[in-house]
């Protein structure tokens, strides 16, 4: 039905300019044809550019308005009409261009390219191939757009639930089946068949610690979730779920969506990664979701607005914040908090993410929920395996990689024909896929396998688009920041490839000529129908085109740089003519963990034998020819600035991943390393005389490459001025000055070593009170130096607090008793409030005559002194917790009856305490801080307006001029005025140190650090060498009887029960009863005919010489390191009795020197003239020892980095002593 209809009924409305009238026909008789009624005007009703009525009708009557836009449309007042008359009828509309018009034609009407009902605007861009062909697929598109889709539902059916009446909730209702329809469709998930049940992973609310899983298999956790939260206090709280790539995020919230629906309540999936500036959730919501039907988004909104108290109106599933475009991604935290969580009401809203960034969600923590995804556990793996007809995986490293469901499924596809593959030439399976990567990569080769079984299959073609297409359309995408690419850039970016782009002559010149295999060229269009129809690695959503998962464009995009680094490898001269992208940024790891894999990085490592080090494909420091990373250095030597730190950032990221930090006997000679985190990265290794140091001569290298200048100590004070400085005390004792402005320390002080307790600035901002227990100094930030010191006189009380009064004059308060302000005598102040009442941490905030303080750990309370009564009164918000609200007499001074805000409303779980309280200047904010939790509270009506959660305890916190200065641990964090981070100052490399011993051969010192490293100093405290065993007990020296070694014997440990022998020289540790094999106490069984008890520290012990059952006792007085009892014999020898326990050796007057210990460092001072005293601090992670620094460049040449390179080992030609 092709037809005017002035009165009545039609399915679609057709709107055109009638210069593309002969066109239009053409495309509405397919659409006639397809069973709709169109409604166009074939009287020319509109010739003379009025307005006819009759038009109008026919756009009020009919269902779907379909608005063919060219560059004539977008200029006729007749179509801008009948367009506006639709956005005003709220019809749903199908927008669709017949040229290339675009909102440039006419800037009026480019609102036109707004309103679009579930897809993109159909042939923007491009316009309409008018071949036959292209008229039909053009019409097909348009009738298989979601209005038309659903109104043919309605008209096959005539049920009212397909397309009920509009005004009705059944219409939304229905309208939301539709949309949930088609995105599952579209997921990635369902082109995989999606995960199978039995591997749904559980959920974990980690703040009540509670697993949820749905022990029947069939639902995801989070229906579960649901199913048990139903009705608790949570219920109006929104939910964030984290959990690493493939983990079956997307499911579950597909699958939740589903079940939502099917309880008839509203819920919309929202896939993020289609969300950006251009297309914001309130755009996606009513362009795509709604259809650009303006009314069921005005429905929408309102039934968001209106609150709920069992059910949410309207449920919205968020999936994937990690795939929003990181230049939008915080723009969207924050809209969504502010544009829905806080304006609306009426809905519940679940997100997913692959990473929890504090920074960044951190103002949405206070109303939401975090879940965790757990990794599946061994008896699932199992369990599925089995089903699978595989056996167990009995390498740990392939166990770790497959406990997502992603990766166990793909693992599985490949192990299951893995004997009929691996005969297949071209074909080469990894052995023991112990990394996403490889996992990846034998998935992706059996699939090219699966595509050869089909008629007409071409190999060269297929691996043209393993090889060459898809990692440059995956790395186009990560270049964008998208998961997906439009048609339009699909083919663009194939354009770029066919037109000899300078970006791809490498692939053309190496990869594609070796594909090719004599053929002229491979037809573009053919390669996307293989990799969406025959390989189904993309597949076609409304966007364009996208992979299956993020996993595979990851791995895809890593493709590309790999092969890009191959093709500089091969001929270095490609430099001069294209940017290579590895200079573009700095990529993240998972994407550096693919191309590490696919380089097979991993085969460079170092490996130790007995007789020493191997250095695959080495026999010089040069680089070996199996490490393409380590080649590709030398294009970058003698280079500096961005584009050089990035590329040699990603080269020697992908060799610590790889190598897994063994960085040993490498050139880092000439590079500008300023980028590169370098600390806890082993540059040297040695074995027995043999040692294999890298080098550094001429880098570009700064202190922060290595260590940070941080507190070793936990930050127990903060404070800040007008000026940009911080200042901060730790528990050691020390202050630092830290300046904002250049970025660095200025100051470290020390003038006790118990705890800072409190720090205070003078109005001048020149004076720091610096509040130790029992002394207080005012020190001079300008002369660097003690002005004033006043003990105190209390010996029964400590100082809590410091501060400075108007005259400018030191004032403290004690613990143990209220918050009164005493002089630096004691004596307390004759003016100024204060509240009689004792806390364990409290603040007084003058601007608003307030009093905050903690009480019984958790609660906090504020109370108002009232200038007109005299007396205290409750904050209005405390008051609600109680009636009584009569003020009371406390001291000379009446105080209200004490109500408290519980700390565990907005996030605290443990049984810790509140910490700290702390005042904006103008008293309109307040900070509290409770173990790991920062809240800040709006001090007028007491709301939260911002809360972060930190990895470890939060100590002190102060205001600074924009933002906060926080001390978490011993890293100093500094936040924004939002509590976004805007930088993270760590903590000091330097640890304490748990032993020192003499060298055997009175060589030296062997100093083990509390990390569990072990170094080797010389007399001048310079580290020669060092070992990292992860102990960090107590040894001995130990000679052995029968080989007269002398080795390190530890007392027990986890790892040896009883006791522990080290070779130093060679790395190898052993049991130090190793001659004994430890018997485990036999278990009762049913046909024992006793049954006993043991009730001490003792086991049988077999001797694997004699076969003798001897007891073994662990350590006694008599036998430190455990003793060995022979029954029948009546014979007790030590445990070890192979080994000689040595004395430590003691001082002596013949020696040379003798040392001391000081936590974190060792002085040895000479005993003969000229008594030189010689002092190291002990830094870890460091392992430069042998490594050469000659004629280096940047910050790390100054004395002082100079001194500490050399301390630890490194060698310096080219500097005095």
């Amino acid at each position: 039905m092709m037809e005017n209809i002035p009165s009545g009924h039609a399915d679609v409305f057709l709107s055109y300019s009638h210069d593309d009238r002969e066109l239009v026909e053409k495309i509405a008789g397919l659409i006639s044809a397809a069973d709709f009624s169109c409604w166009i005007d074939k009287e020319r009703l509109r010739a003379a550019e009025k307005f006819n009525s009759s038009i109008d009708i026919a756009i009020d009557d009919s269902n779907v308005f379909v608005a063919f836009l060219s560059k004539t449309y977008v200029n006729k007042p007749y179509c801008i009409h009948e367009f506006d008359l639709a956005i005003q009828r709220e019809k749903s509309i199908v927008a669709v261009c017949l040229d290339d018009v675009s909102e440039s034609a006419n800037r009026q009407s480019a609102y036109m390219f707004s309103f679009c009902a579930g897809h993109d605007v159909l042939g923007f861009g491009s316009g309409i191939n008018e071949s036959p062909d292209g008229i039909a697929s053009f019409a097909r598109e348009i009738t298989e757009s979601v209005p038309l889709t659903q109104l043919k539902r309605f008209l096959c059916s005539g049920d009212e639930k397909d397309l009920p009446p509009i005004d009705t909730p059944e219409y939304l209702m229905a309208r939301l089946r539709l949309y949930h329809e088609h995105q599952y469709e579209q997921s990635g998930n369902y082109a995989l068949n999606e995960i199978r049940s039995e591997l749904f992973p559980a959920i974990k609310n980690p703040e009540i610690n509670i697993l949820y899983k749905d022990d029947q298999k069939k639902d995801v956790s989070l229906v579960k979730f649901f199913s048990e939260t139903d009705g608790q206090d949570d219920l109006h709280k929104h939910l964030l779920i984290t959990g690493e790539g493939g983990m079956g995020k997307t499911v579950s919230l597909l699958k939740t969506c589903d079940y939502l629906l099917s309880k008839r309540i509203n819920a919309i999936y929202v896939p993020l990664s289609k969300i950006d500036a251009g297309m914001t959730l309130d755009q996606y919501l009513a362009r795509i979701v709604c259809g650009g039907n303006q009314s069921m988004w005005g429905v929408l909104r309102n039934l968001m607005s209106v609150p709920y108290t069992a059910v949410p109106n309207v449920v919205l599933l968020l999936d994937g914040i990690n795939e929003i475009s990181l230049d939008y991604v915080k723009t969207f935290v924050n809209k969504l908090n502010t544009d829905y969580i806080n304006a609306y009401s009426g809905i519940r809203i679940i997100m997913t993410s692959r990473w929890f960034d504090a920074s960044l969600l951190h103002c949405l923590m206070g109303n939401v929920v975090s879940l965790e995804m757990q990794a599946l556990d061994r008896e699932s793996i199992e369990l599925y395996l089995h089903n699978m007809g595989l056996p167990p995986v009995t390498d740990e490293k392939v166990f770790a990689v497959i406990r997502t469901p992603l990766m166990l499924t793909l693992f599985s596809d490949v192990e299951k024909h893995r004997s009929k593959y691996q005969y297949i030439k071209g074909i080469v399976l990894e052995e023991h896929p112990d990394t996403a990567g490889k996992i990846l990569s034998n998935f992706f080769q059996t699939q090219l396998y699966r595509a050869a079984e089909e008629d007409n299959f071409d190999q060269a073609a297929h691996l043209v688009l393993l090889e060459y297409l898809l990692p440059a359309l995956a790395f186009k995408m990560l270049e964008k920041q998208r998961l997906y690419l439009s048609e339009d850039e699909i083919w663009r970016s194939i354009g770029e490839i066919d037109e000899n782009c300078d970006r791809y002559t490498w692939y053309k010149r190496d990869t594609l000529r070796r594909l090719l295999r004599g053929r002229s060229r491979f037809d573009t269009e053919i390669l996307v129908d293989l990799a969406t129809d025959s390989l189904h690695f993309l597949h076609e959503s409304d966007a364009g085109y996208e992979f299956l998962h993020q996993s595979f464009r990851d791995y895809f995009a890593a493709f590309h740089i790999a092969n890009e680094m191959k093709a500089f490898a091969y001929d270095p001269d490609r430099l001069d003519d294209v940017e290579p992208v590895l200079q573009q940024t700095i990529y993240p790891n998972d994407i550096l963990g693919f191309v590490s894999d696919i380089l097979r990085e991993e085969n460079s490592r170092p490996v130790r034998t007995e007789d020493g080090w191997n250095f695959p494909g080495k026999t010089t420091i040069s680089a070996p020819e199996k490490s393409v990373a380590e080649q590709l250095l030398s294009l970058w030597r003698t280079k500096n600035g961005d584009l050089a730190q990035n590329a040699t950032a990603n080269l020697i990221n992908i060799m610590k991943i790889g190598r897994k930090g063994l960085l040993a006997w490498c050139d880092f000679s000439d590079l500008d390393l300023r980028k590169c985190w370098l600390n806890k990265c082993v540059f040297t290794v040695w074995y027995r005389d043999a040692y294999y140091p890298s080098l550094f001569d001429r880098a570009w290298i700064d202190r922060a490459n290595f260590l940070t200048d941080g507190h070793e100590a936990p930050i127990s004070a903060v404070a800040a001025d007008s000026y940009a400085h911080v200042f901060t005390g730790d528990e050691a004792g020390v202050v630092k000055i830290y300046s904002l402005a250049e970025q660095s320390y200025l100051d470290t002080i020390q003038l006790q070593s118990s705890p800072v307790v409190d720090l205070a600035l003078d109005r001048s901002g020149k004076l720091l009170a610096i509040l130790y227990e029992n002394i207080v100094f005012c020190y001079s930030i300008t002369t660097k130096s003690v002005v004033k010191s006043y003990g105190n006189d209390s010996r029964s009380k400590s100082f809590r607090y410091v501060q400075f009064s108007k005259e400018n004059e030191v004032n403290v308060s004690f613990d143990l008793e209220p918050l009164i302000w005493c002089d630096v005598h004691g004596q307390k102040l004759p003016s100024g409030l204060s509240y009689d009442v004792p806390a364990r941490c409290a603040r007084w905030n003058p601007q608003r005559q307030e009093f905050a303080r903690s009480n019984l750990l958790q609660l906090l309370s504020v109370t108002r002194f009232d200038e007109d009564t005299h007396s205290w009164k409750l904050q209005t918000f405390f008051k609600n917790s109680s009636e009584d609200t009569t003020p009371h007499k406390g001291g000379d001074r009446e105080f209200a009856p004490s109500r408290f805000q519980s700390l565990r409303d907005v996030g605290a779980l443990g049984a810790g305490g509140i910490c700290c309280i702390q005042y904006r200047a103008d008293g309109a904010r307040v900070l509290v801080a409770i173990e790991n939790l920062l809240v800040e509270y709006d001090t007028e009506s007491f709301n939260v307006l911002n809360r972060k959660t930190f990895s470890s305890n939060v100590r002190c916190a102060c205001y600074r001029e924009k933002g906060t200065a926080v001390g978490v641990g011993s890293q100093l964090v500094l936040l924004d005025p939002d509590f976004s981070e805007e930088k993270v100052l760590r903590g000091s490399q330097i640890n304490s140190i748990r032993r020192v011993l003499e060298d055997y051969k009175s060589d030296g010192y062997y100093v083990l650090s509390s990390t569990g490293e072990i170094k080797r100093l010389n007399h001048e405290l310079i580290v020669q060498d060092m070992r990292y065993t992860g102990i960090t007990g107590r040894f001995v020296w130990a000679r052995d009887r029968l080989t007269d070694d002398i080795q390190m014997a530890f007392l027990p440990l986890r790892r040896f029960p009883y006791g522990a022998r080290y070779t130093y020289e060679t790395d190898q540790i052993e049991p130090l009863g190793w001659r004994y094999e430890f018997l485990d106490i036999p278990t009762d069984n049913d046909e024992d005919a006793q049954r006993f008890y043991t009730m001490d520290s003792s086991l049988m012990a077999r001797d694997r010489l004699t076969d003798d059952i001897q007891m073994a006792f662990l350590p006694l007085r008599r036998f430190p390191y455990g003793a060995r009892y022979t029954y029948e014999t009546d014979q007790i020898e030590p445990l070890g009795w192979r080994y000689e326990f040595l004395d430590i050796p003691t001082d002596n007057d013949e020696d040379a020197q003798r040392f001391y210990t000081m936590d974190s460092s060792l002085m040895a001072i000479e005993r003969l003239p000229s008594y030189r005293k010689i002092e190291y601090t002990n830094y870890t992670g460091i392992w430069i020892f042998r490594c050469s620094f000659d004629e280096i460049q940047g910050n790390m040449t100054d004395h002082k980095n100079i001194s500490f390179l050399i301390q630890n080992g490194g060698i310096i030609h080219d500097v005095s002593e």
